[in-house]
């Protein structure tokens, strides 16, 4: 249940970046700063990569030489 409602909440950052930026691409670094910016410390960079991997297993994102591509 935790992990679901932080996946929840990267979710609906990343989303809102994609949103924000007009653009079906943005760095990793730029969502790293985004969740950074939500949530703080609160997710380590595995925890972020780890995320990411879920979505792609989703198909809802797709990374490639550090961009995260919204599917």
């Amino acid at each position: 249940m935790f992990f679901h409602f932080r996946m929840k909440n990267f979710r609906t950052s990343l989303f809102n970046l994609f949103k924000s930026e007009h653009a079906q691409s943005v760095s990793l670094d730029k969502v790293k700063s985004q969740i950074s910016k939500d949530y703080g410390d609160d997710y380590s960079e595995d925890e972020i990569f780890g995320a990411i991997n879920k979505m792609m297993e989703a198909n809802q994102v797709m990374l490639a030489d550090d961009v995260v591509f919204l599917i």
